[in-house]
């Protein structure tokens, strides 16, 4: 009677070992397959994302979009690349870094401040993040690409040499601060353009001449106060709002263009029935509706 019991007791025991290799077994083998199967869903889903390396390029990837977060080269000239290729997939480089003022020695090329002169960014690129280019002070040429659509705020701002700057197509939001404390003489902003933000060009010293697209409809608060060497501005038809200070210190605005519906009159701090002091009339000699007009005539 002993012995069956301690045979039954063995096998009993055998049974358990074997069972619990077997669940080792399938735990070995097969929830890794499951793990890596769902670890190839994530790969290929949105909402996955990661860091990596690329040349002189720090990026992060959400799907199969990256956004370049840091540049660690040490060239002046720089071309942004417009796709990424690592371990054989492809990423489309659509956006640089967005950081905020508290962060801003993080931004994309804070490590070349001091020695960058010129930038192109590729049609890829969507959006210029804020501070992306900040106190880039010898950054004297920028051309950004058709599929550009906002440059965030801040995103050249101390730019001081920065003398020219190739704004794309697509843009629609140029950020506040976005081009403030720069060195442009004059500037171009494309018919794409609707909404130019708070202080977005203020203390442009060196600026004498602007031209503002037929598409934007507020020129935001300070947006080019400042601009003591701005000699003439056009305001395009669709303008329906001029924001508080838009203009000013421009001592030199002595000529306006104004194409819009809005009222406005030489010597006016106040656009007509604005409620702020825009000045965009107030240092005018002229405010001209028909180009034709002689210079400096008083209407």
């Amino acid at each position: 009677m002993l012995k069956e019991t301690k045979q039954k007791v063995a096998i009993i025991s055998l049974v358990s070992i074997l069972g619990v290799v077997l669940v080792s077994v399938l735990c070995f083998v097969i929830i890794p397959k499951e793990l890596s199967k769902n670890s190839e869903l994530d790969m290929s889903n949105a909402d996955y994302t990661y860091t990596d390396t690329y040349g002189d390029w720090t990026y992060t990837v959400s799907g199969t979009n990256a956004t370049i977060t840091k540049f660690t080269g040490t060239a002046a000239d720089v071309i942004i690349p417009s796709t990424i290729t690592k371990d054989g997939t492809t990423y489309t480089v659509t956006a640089l870094y967005d950081v905020n003022a508290s962060n801003r020695n993080n931004c994309v090329f804070f490590r070349v401040r001091d020695t960058l002169q010129s930038i192109i960014i590729p049609n890829a690129i969507t959006s210029i993040g804020g501070h992306a280019f900040w106190a880039c002070t010898n950054l004297t040429s920028v051309t950004i690409g058709n599929s550009v659509t906002s440059i965030g705020g801040h995103a050249f701002s101390d730019c001081h040499s920065l003398s020219c700057v190739t704004i794309g197509n697509s843009v629609i939001s140029i950020g506040e601060y976005a081009f403030a404390w720069c060195g442009l003489t004059s500037v171009e902003i494309p018919n794409s353009v609707t909404t130019i933000y708070s202080y977005a060009f203020c203390n442009c010293t060196k600026l004498k001449s602007v031209t503002i697209g037929n598409s934007v409809t507020s020129i935001g608060e300070s947006a080019f106060r400042g601009c003591t060497g701005l000699t003439s501005v056009e305001i395009p038809n669709n303008v329906t709002s001029i924001q508080s200070s838009a203009f000013q210190y421009c001592y030199k605005l002595l000529e306006v263009i104004n194409k819009s519906s809005l009222t406005i009159t030489a010597g006016s701090k106040r656009v007509s029935g604005n409620t702020v002091d825009d000045y965009v009339g107030y240092y005018a000699k002229q405010i001209i509706t028909d180009e034709s007009q002689s210079k400096y005539q008083v209407i």
